[in-house]
């Protein structure tokens, strides 16, 4: 008989010790409330218009007009390669332009002294085609000299690297002396003046904003006009939010990562259950609260509706108005374990 009250004694024990301990925690009640017409969302600067300027010709580098941090406008120089064998070049190819533009001066004098004389059949018809196909190859050799001219010019040009458009050099990758080749990227230059703003959005309110439509948008201590130019349609799985984009022209520098908010319309207000921010934690990859049922801690995941100064309004099942929500000690809370209401 003892020993079966030992056993049952180490038995109840056993069990007792494996019950985690009751959790303290602090608790409100659930509400329920209007939901405001209005939430902000926080977002990233990013630059709209960003190149990574390179090079077009080969050679060594022997000017270079700008550093990171400098301001460039559209048609700045920003580097420039060596020519002196492309200007070589060019004299010879800019002779022999001359010297077919003589040759065709001449060609074209002579056929024309025998197209009179074949009318009076004073020459050798031989003679006069001869002639004629003498002028057709001086205007073959003189178009083949302009090409070829042309040709060196452009390498010239494409020796001197110049600002696509209006911006801030970001990276500078050159120095002089070096040897570059046709692709070497030399810098990156972003524009200031464009941006783009991107939010991840829950579904609630991707679906409420338009695109072509202007919201009221804050950078740092200054208010803009955005439009939203686009819904990106691939979203985080995790969070459930997807991204759109807005942009706008800025006055003032601005950088990009900069914490940019907006305020976004959501659907029709409606009486909604209404809990503390601090209810709200992210567990298992998605967004729970827990509520204390009979000295027990309850898992309830839930969608967020909208926010205010201190609250949110969500919607989820088996959560009632009046209920105890847990808004502290809820980060240690595992469910279905014994909770202990300290306020």
């Amino acid at each position: 008989m003892k020993k079966i009250v030992l056993l049952a004694f180490l038995g109840a024990s056993v069990l007792l010790a494996m019950q985690p301990e009751p959790a303290l925690v602090a608790v409100e009640k659930v509400k329920k409330d209007i939901v405001s017409s209005a939430q902000n969302f926080t977002g990233t600067v990013q630059f709209a218009q960003s190149a990574k300027l390179a090079v077009e010709g080969s050679g060594k580098v022997v000017k270079i007009n700008f550093d990171v941090g400098d301001t460039l406008k559209k048609g700045d120089t920003l580097l420039q390669i060596d020519t002196q064998l492309l200007e070589a070049q060019k004299k010879s190819l800019e002779a022999s332009l001359e010297a077919a533009k003589v040759e065709l001066k001449n060609a074209q004098t002579d056929f024309n002294r025998y197209e009179e004389l074949i009318k009076q059949n004073s020459v050798a018809k031989k003679v006069y085609d001869d002639s004629y196909f003498r002028l057709l190859g001086a205007k073959a050799n003189l178009e083949r000299a302009k090409a070829s001219l042309d040709q060196v010019q452009i390498q010239i040009d494409k020796a001197t690297l110049k600002a696509p458009f209006d911006g801030v050099v970001s990276a500078k990758n050159v120095e002089i002396g070096e040897w570059v080749t046709s692709g070497n990227v030399v810098a990156n230059l972003v524009s200031t003046k464009e941006v783009e703003l991107i939010f991840n959005l829950p579904t609630l309110y991707v679906g409420t904003v338009e695109v072509g439509q202007k919201y009221e948008v804050k950078i740092g201590d200054k208010s803009y006009f955005a439009s939203l130019s686009a819904k990106v349609a691939q979203g985080d799985i995790k969070t459930r939010t997807f991204p759109v984009k807005f942009t706008l022209e800025v006055d003032g520098f601005v950088y990009e990562g900069m914490e940019a908010s907006v305020s976004l319309p959501k659907r029709e207000e409606g009486e909604h259950l209404v809990v503390p921010r601090d209810a709200i934690i992210n567990r298992f990859g998605n967004m729970v609260i827990f509520v204390v049922i009979d000295g027990v801690a309850q898992l309830r995941p839930v969608s967020i509706i909208g926010y205010s100064d201190t609250s949110v309004a969500i919607e989820t099942m088996g959560v009632n108005e009046g209920m105890d929500v847990i808004t502290k000690g809820n980060e240690r809370v595992f469910p279905e374990q014994p909770v202990i209401i300290v306020n």
